[in-house]
């Protein structure tokens, strides 16, 4: 009777684990999306970029122009994203309001604006069919702000350039402008400004892209190794070629280690960081920004016995099919 209570007990943990494929948040009218069984992961936050030395638009860099076609059409602009404000209004709504008494106006907003011409993007990062992408909805341009002389950093203007649905449409004739490329590095133990909104088996990012592999979703590639690791061996993979192991002389003392074969399990806690190449784009004909990534690569951290000091390497490239 207490074996049956046991196998029933271990039944019921398993059951509940895996029939419950993937958690998210409640979804709202902006990431809506995430709720398909195409997203795997997802967190959603904040990420700035610097737009200092993109290409311009109409010899205008991303930040000036948007300020001035704020400044001269009816596009909406945002203060939060459940409140709208008109072009008119924004001055009066700044997150300090010491803003509404030094600017009056666009022309002295980009006098005081931020000189790398950083925005800030209210984005979701995820995994679509174990790809990784990433939805921009919507943009802040960033300024400079300071209390009695002393600099307090950056602070955003306003949201704009709102994009709300995925996969957005880009149709024949949309003007779209290439700005810049990025290497972004996302790294899983301090991910400050993001949260959570979505994960498959409770799996972290790098888990569920090694999972991905797995089933086939891409290939990954040992830079170290030069070579493909076949989707049946992925999960069981070790990123050492040996470990170290105590040497002991005829006595029993322990005289120093020796290099022994390491076993083939792949310790996927050891990939906690990866990096995207990315590409940012402006739609001009419909306002509003998207990213495109072209690759990804896996970090792996781990204690080196031979030095006996920690590394830190670029080690995995992932290839996806779509």
């Amino acid at each position: 009777m207490q074996r049956l209570c046991i196998l029933l007990g271990v039944f019921f943990i398993y059951n509940h684990s895996f029939s419950q494929k993937a958690t998210f948040v409640v979804p709202n009218n902006y990431n809506e999306f995430i709720k398909s069984n195409d997203i795997n992961w997802a967190i959603e936050g904040h990420e700035c970029y610097s737009f200092l030395n993109s290409q311009k638009i109409d010899s205008r860099n991303i930040y000036d122009y948007l300020l001035t076609t704020i400044d001269t059409t009816k596009s909406p602009v945002y203060k939060s994203m459940d409140r709208e404000f008109s072009r008119d209004q924004i001055f009066d709504y700044m997150i300090d309001n010491s803003y509404s008494e030094k600017f009056t106006d666009f022309e002295s907003a980009k006098e005081f604006g931020d000189s790398l011409k950083s925005i800030k993007f209210h984005e979701i990062f995820f995994l679509e069919n174990f790809a990784p992408k990433c939805q921009l909805i919507a943009a802040s341009p960033l300024t400079s702000f300071a209390a009695s002389g002393i600099s307090l950093g950056l602070q955003g203007l306003f949201y704009c350039s709102f994009q709300n649905k995925y996969p957005f449409k880009i149709t024949k004739g949309d003007d779209v402008i290439y700005l810049k490329e990025f290497e972004r590095t996302i790294n899983i133990d301090s991910m400050i400004d993001f949260k959570i909104i979505k994960e498959t088996y409770g799996m972290n990012l790098t888990q569920a892209l090694w999972f991905g592999a797995s089933k086939g979703h891409s290939k990954i590639i040992d830079t170290k190794k030069n070579f493909v690791i076949d989707s049946a061996n992925v999960m069981r993979y070790s990123i050492l070629d040996s470990i170290a192991e105590k040497q002991y002389d005829s006595t029993g003392n322990f005289s120093g280690y020796y290099m022994a074969p390491n076993y083939p399990v792949f310790e996927n806690n050891l990939t906690n960081s990866i990096q995207v190449d990315e590409k940012i784009y402006y739609n001009r004909s419909k306002n509003f920004f998207f990213v495109t990534i072209d690759s990804c690569y896996l970090f792996v951290k781990y204690w080196n016995e031979k030095t006996s000091m920690p590394v830190i390497e670029k080690r995995f490239k992932i290839l996806f099919s779509n």
